[in-house]
């Protein structure tokens, strides 16, 4: 028996009266080899015992089917360690091949079929290839370690090889260099290996401070807490908030004391946002001792609003007033008709009044000296602790009047009686009164200039008198010295005097994207745009409508891009509706290939109108005749006396006419590919004798194999991708995929790096990944842009009208958990009514006040309300700026006060993706916490 290769069947041969199984496949072997039972090492194969260097031609075998009796040879056959070219020369053995026309032995690794003719040129030995779970150690294919694989294809002939170790999955150990699952509910994570050591299973309950999610033990969120002992494998489980309790606040998800003089209410979740405490605010007589309110020393006193927070204050000492004396260290009215200078200091001994004396000119009244009334006067003397006095009234004499209860001359030209009373009210010489809108200009009246105005009654008999000027209105200016209305679409600010030259009032521009409808500036209709700039005085105006450029279409307004394999001429209207793209026609001999026209492969023809626009298409193959072959994918005649079967694609590779009557005898004649000894197709040679696609033949007769690496799918392939390649990862873009491996044997699930799975890929040109392909967080849709953490702004502006009335209502909200309402208080001044509403937080003003007392006290309120923004006050305003960058904190301001104008917090920017939102980090999301798991909470 010649060249014994071992199959996919073990043979049963008997060996010395012992059956002997020999393991299928094919084995070589060297110094350190061992082949498998009942095989021996000759010339670097493992052969069956008794076989020789040229395949054991003289092996004794037990007769049976197949088998000749000792000593016989079939027909044909040669003698031991012979075999005869067809010109009747030896030719080498089995692992031979020829090296300057002798047979030599093949190198360590490397096989060969009997049969190389020494006579001619030098041959080569194949690469043993060694089967899957085998690796190459000293050029022999043995087996992998236990617990570990290897990929068919290692080559014998090259190095060393080693098996890859396999890796046990989730839920699985290792027992006898196996992966067996877990049991009993126990839970291992993925990784163990198996070429170890034997590996336990986890028990199946979490520990303290985990839930379950999923069938796995993860920790619980920041802020919360969970006992010991949740099964893994039932469902779902939660984690315990914590809630903090009263005068703690949530920091870094911890609950911490309220820092000493600021209290917190409890129930605050240590899972949210982080909280701040409101620091003690000391009532009136109370001052700071040791963060604590306390009540001041007898006899001082200290304003409301000391900050327990901060450091120790005092009291004021109470100085009484004056004609104030202390009694029992409080401040009391000297008794009636006596007198104390100012400054007594309540906080010491008792003091006494002087008793008071009246000076000239003054009587008592209930123990007090009082002025004289007007024109009457007294002597200096009354002693304001006794009875009440009177003075004597002043009578005025002849041509005399009473002016602020003196008696004066009248003016030249006016006359009175004797006796005006001096005490009375003011009389009036006889004279003629000015009328309305005149003055008195040198003792004579005259009109008011124009833009003026004065009251009836100045007279003339006294100085000269001037008019007051009017003072146009908001919106009004002066034109030929009178007030009128601004023209539609202009303003101007109150005040212009109409006594002064004509003034003008200022048209009004609209900003970019808006125009003038009925002299008001509005927004444009959605579609359409406009640069700012339109006066608002004018006639009305429009905005210009935006064309979309070539291959888009108009969707909701806005100009988008056509599906893929559509296309649209330039200038669809984005003001109008929804309008769409053509589907591209492919002409004649082309197909869609992505959703593209591409040309038919050469041999293959298409009709027009494949639609771009859908799927993939294909070209149909141009199928040869009888007795044609495929050159250059176009079928032609067979050379005479040669013939071919109809059917060749000319899509394919170059065909081959078949000799007549030659093909299939397992000869290779001339103008044969192959010739495998049979007429059948799909074996790699074809019924005419041609290497068919995909297939690389050998020898006579003709032995085929697929070519791995060429795309083709064939004979024994499991995969063929193009190429012999391991390939380790998708390209990017592609989460997943199907690749095959370099020996064609088996498909390889990969996945790839792609925008979104939260790692940076710069070399790929990512700029950012935020764990999400959406255009939200910190990274757009593409991770080609970073969106910025722009922190909100906004203001408040106090100077737009009177101060705020008591009970009047400002509303901020941060966005992130927090509501304030404040409410203005006047306390106890005139028409207020003190205190604020129940959960509203106190704006405390004084009774008079402008605008920079106004936002100061805003200023205050929102340092000590918790919300995340933080307030810089000046000049009447109050800026805002967040605390959190992002748009989470864009949240409008309202407020019910005339005395007041907001603008909203607006200006943030990223941050702001949902719940279930994949993140890689907390500032991605709107809610400020980021799982990496499950994605924004």
């Amino acid at each position: 028996m010649r060249g014994l290769k071992l199959g996919s069947l073990s043979l049963l041969l008997l060996v010395g009266c012992v059956e002997v199984t020999i393991p299928p496949g094919v084995y070589s072997c060297g110094p350190s080899d061992a082949c498998p039972d009942g095989l021996v090492c000759v010339a670097g194969t493992c052969e069956l015992p008794g076989t020789t260097g040229d395949g054991g031609a003289n092996m004794d075998a037990t007769p049976g089917d197949g088998a000749m009796p000792d000593g016989a040879l079939p027909d044909g056959a040669m003698p031991d360690g012979a075999m005869m070219d067809a010109g009747g020369g030896e030719t080498c053995a089995t692992n031979q091949r020829v090296v300057a026309n002798a047979c030599v032995s093949c190198p360590l690794g490397t096989v060969n079929d009997a049969g190389d003719d020494p006579s001619g040129e030098d041959t080569l030995c194949d690469p043993r290839m060694c089967a899957a779970n085998q690796r190459v150690v000293a050029n022999s294919c043995v087996a992998c370690p236990t617990g570990s694989m290897n990929d068919a294809g290692d080559d014998a002939s090259g190095d060393d090889t080693l098996c890859d170790p396999i890796l046990c999955g989730t839920d699985e150990h290792v027992v006898s260099h196996a992966c067996v699952a877990c049991t009993g509910g126990e839970a291992n994570l993925m990784g163990d290996d198996a070429t170890g050591a034997d590996t336990p299973c986890d028990g199946a309950l979490c520990a303290s401070n985990q839930r379950v999610m999923g069938g796995a033990c993860v920790a619980c969120p920041a802020g919360s807490t969970n006992a010991a002992g949740d099964d893994r494998g039932g469902a779902d489980t939660m984690c315990d908030a914590t809630i903090c309790g009263s005068n703690e606040r949530v920091a870094d998800h911890v609950c911490v004391s309220c820092r000493a003089g600021a209290a917190r209410d409890a129930g605050d979740d240590a899972t949210g946002a982080d909280t701040t405490c409101t620091a003690i605010r000391c009532s009136a007589n109370e001052r700071v001792l040791a963060n604590a309110c306390v009540a001041c020393a007898a006899g001082s006193t200290n304003a409301a609003g000391d900050d327990a927070t901060g450091t120790d204050t005092t009291c004021d000492a109470m100085v009484c007033m004056a004609n104030q004396r202390v009694l029992a260290h409080a401040c009391v009215a000297c008794p009636a008709g006596t007198t104390n200078a100012a400054g007594d200091d309540a906080v010491g001994a008792d003091t006494s009044c002087d008793t008071v004396t009246c000076a000239a000119n003054q009587r008592v009244s209930m123990n007090a000296c009082v002025a004289c009334p007007a024109g009457s006067t007294n002597a200096a003397g009354d002693n304001a602790s006794g009875a009440d006095t009177t003075c004597d009234a002043m009578i005025c004499a002849v041509n005399q009047r009473v002016q602020s209860h003196m008696c004066v001359a009248c003016a030249a030209g006016a006359m009175n009686a004797a006796g005006d009373d001096a005490t009375g009210d003011d009389t009036v010489c006889d004279s003629a009164l000015c009328s309305s809108n005149q003055r008195v200009q040198s003792n004579a009246c005259v009109a008011c200039p124009a833009g003026t105005t004065n009251a009836a009654g100045d007279d003339p008999t006294g100085a000269n008198t001037t008019c007051d000027a009017v003072t146009c209105a908001a919106n009004q200016r002066v034109q030929s010295n009178a007030c009128v209305s601004c023209s539609p679409g202009s303003t101007n600010a109150a005040g212009d005097d109409a006594s002064g030259s004509n003034t003008s009032c200022d048209p009004t521009l609209c900003p970019a994207n808006r125009r003038v409808v009925s002299n008001a500036c509005v927004t444009c209709p959605a579609g359409s745009t406009n640069a700012a700039g339109d006066n608002a005085t004018g006639p009305d105006t429009t905005c210009d409508p935006t064309l979309c450029p070539a291959n888009q279409r108009v969707q909701s307004n806005a100009c988008v891009a056509c599906p893929a394999g559509t296309t649209n001429a330039a200038g669809d209207n984005a003001t109008g509706g929804n309008t769409s793209c053509d589907a591209t026609l492919c002409p004649a001999n082309q197909r869609v290939l992505s959703n593209a026209c591409v040309a038919c492969p050469a041999g293959s023809t298409n009709a027009a109108g494949d639609d771009a626009s859908g799927s993939n298409t294909t070209c149909d193959a141009t199928i040869c005749g009888m007795d044609q072959r495929v050159v250059s994918h176009v079928c032609v005649a067979c050379p005479a006396g040669q013939t071919n079967d109809a059917g060749d694609s000319a899509v394919g590779g170059d065909t081959t006419c078949d000799v007549i009557v030659l093909c299939g005898n397992g000869v290779l004649n001339s103008g044969e590919g192959c010739d495998d000894g049979n007429s059948g197709n799909g074996d790699g040679c074809s019924s005419s004798c041609a290497v068919e696609s995909g297939w690389a033949c050998s020898s006579t007769p003709s032995v085929c194999s697929p070519i791995c690496g060429d795309g083709l799918r064939r004979g024994s392939e499991v995969c063929d991708d193009g190429n012999t390649t391991n390939e380790t990862s998708c390209p990017y873009g592609t989460p997943t995929c199907t690749a095959c491996n370099s020996t064609c044997t088996m498909t390889l699930s990969l996945t790839g790096p792609y925008c979104g799975d939260g790692n940076l890929q710069s070399a790929l040109g990512e700029v950012c990944d935020d764990g999400n392909s959406n255009a939200c967080g910190t990274c757009n849709a593409t991770c080609s842009a970073i969106i910025p953490l722009n922190r909100p702004t906004g203001q408040i502006d106090c100077t737009v009208g009177p101060s705020p009335n008591d009970g009047d209502i400002l509303t901020i909200d941060d966005g992130y958990g927090r509501r304030v309402t404040f409410e203005f208080d006047k306390g106890s001044c005139a028409g207020s009514t003190p205190g604020v509403r129940a959960g509203n937080v106190q704006i405390t003003l004084p009774c008079t006040g402008g605008a920079n007392n106004t936002c100061s006290n805003i200023l205050s309120a929102i340092a000590g309300s918790g919300l995340q923004i933080d307030a810089v006050s000046s000049g009447g305003r109050t800026d805002l700026t967040h605390r959190i960058g992002g748009a989470g904190g864009n949240v409008p301001i309202t407020w019910s006060s005339a005395g007041l104008a907001a603008t909203g917090m607006s200006g943030g920017t990223g941050g702001n993706c949902p719940s279930g939102v994949g993140c890689n980090n907390d500032n991605v999301c709107l809610s400020q916490t980021c799982n990496a798991a499950v994605g924004c909470l």
